[in-house]
């Protein structure tokens, strides 16, 4: 996510190709966003939603929904079941705020993984990590 005062980036992988979306509301996430260009909507596994005209400061409620494309046909593809994640949040910044924490988040796996560089029988940890930087002033 890249949240500023009036909108935020969501992204999300998917492991088949599909055509996505997002819900999102300050209740419940009832308004939609996609990433249609010219009135086509992008195919891939890589998703990424720009939800603008947003109110800062404001917790929103969001969720993502994806819909497999099984066969490309012109402008009518033929589409599989939609899939949709758990209803997720999000808070826009406020530049009215006197500070603000936020976390710089790495997705990796965890395990005992060889290392590429190093040579038979070394290995590199891996592993989610999740740090948070406090104390921020905007301007």
């Amino acid at each position: 996510m890249a949240p500023t005062e009036t909108s935020v980036v969501i992204a999300w992988n998917t492991d088949t190709p599909c055509h996505s979306k997002v819900l999102y509301g300050v209740g419940e996430p009832l308004t939609e966003a996609n990433n249609a260009r010219d009135g086509m909507l992008p195919l891939g596994t890589i998703h990424s939603v720009r939800v603008t005209s947003l109110k800062p400061g404001q917790p929103y409620r969001y969720q993502v929904v994806s819909t497999r494309v099984v066969k490309l046909k012109g402008y009518w593809p033929d589409k599989g079941q939609s899939v949709k994640s758990a209803v997720s949040t999000f808070t826009t910044f406020d530049a009215t705020r006197p500070s603000a924490t936020f976390y710089a988040v790495t997705d990796t796996h965890e395990q005992q993984l060889p290392h590429p560089h190093r040579g038979p029988g070394s290995t590199r940890e891996s592993g989610s990590h999740r740090h948070p930087i406090e104390g921020i002033r905007p301007g």
